[in-house]
């Protein structure tokens, strides 16, 4: 069991920064598999040209954010996987995505922040934000990219989420797709695409896209009965529960019961772990009431 467990929090299942890589790995369920095949991709591609792009699917609340989380934390402990790969995480709503440029710039301004060391980011992000030339934006940026990769002998990790909106609601031309997956597919750019999305697309699915046949795709499921309730104990164990666990014959009935309510979603999962921490369980009814009493604020914050 992980020392000095934090208090849970159904908020931190969905938002990366409030959750401990500890916390992360002790309750995940159901995603070890799809955690280790990135793990091996990226082991056995360290140093090569060749990219191994990745995207995720899966329905709001299925624990996207947190899988790349999970592999945000792996590199950074395993000195081998951090000698070779720096993950550039976009921030989870990237509606400043608009064309390549800002693509590129959302790059810059990433590694102004995590490499300060590397003082001509910020410098760069400085002279180019303003520029109204993309053209001008792709052709200075591009190549500092490259060199920079090149000099460091690393890969950049680019994490995007949402990738389905930003590719057919937010950068409308094909032109402008078109020339990012360029930029991806040249291996002396040193860049890899790992993603997000809540469905199939037809940039993914129309052989007339440019991203094609371009990802390795995995599909993120529900959660079944078993890891559903998993989840809950794991839940439980990290706040230190002892009282309910103690009574888990007694919770189990109860929380099969909500499972099939909730469908095996994760993010509902844990906010009902979380009520079932702070208010032990009550009739299933007015359990499954309460949740729905926390998942509006979110939705409602959400949009």
């Amino acid at each position: 069991m992980p020392e000095n467990p934090e208090s849970t929090s159904q908020v931190g299942f969905y938002r990366a920064g409030l959750m401990s890589p500890e916390h992360r790995r002790f309750v995940t369920v159901g995603r070890r598999h799809l955690l280790d095949d990135v793990l091996e991709a990226l082991k056995k591609n360290a140093g090569r040209t060749g990219k191994h792009h990745a995207l995720f699917i899966g329905l709001r609340g299925m624990g996207k954010t947190h899988l790349l989380s999970l592999i945000e934390d792996e590199i950074e402990a395993d000195p081998a996987l951090a000698g070779h790969y720096l993950v550039v995480r976009f921030p989870e709503e990237s509606l400043r995505t608009l064309s390549f440029a800002d693509f590129l710039l959302g790059i810059v301004e990433i590694l102004a922040a995590i490499r300060p060391e590397e003082t001509g980011w910020a410098s760069l992000l400085q002279a180019m934000r303003g520029e109204e030339d993309d053209a001008k934006i792709v052709d200075t940026l591009v190549p500092a990219i490259r060199k920079a990769n090149q000099q460091h002998e690393r890969t950049l990790i680019l994490m995007l989420e949402n990738v389905g909106e930003i590719f057919t609601r937010q950068i409308r031309d094909k032109r402008e797709i078109g020339a990012l997956r360029k930029f991806l597919m040249e291996s002396k750019n040193g860049c890899l695409l790992i993603g997000t999305t809540t469905a199939n697309f037809d940039g993914l699915t129309s052989v007339d896209e440019p991203f094609y046949d371009f990802f390795d795709v995995q599909h993120l499921d529900h959660l079944t009965e078993e890891e559903s309730t998993a989840l809950v104990y794991r839940s439980l164990e990290w706040a230190k529960r002892e009282d309910l666990l103690a009574k888990w014959d007694d919770l189990y009935p109860k929380l099969i019961a909500l499972y099939r309510m909730t469908g095996g979603n994760p993010r509902l999962t844990v906010m009902l772990s979380d009520l079932i921490s702070k208010d032990s369980v009550v009739e299933v009814r007015d359990q499954f009431r309460r949740l729905l009493d926390q998942i509006t604020p979110f939705f409602q914050d959400r949009l």
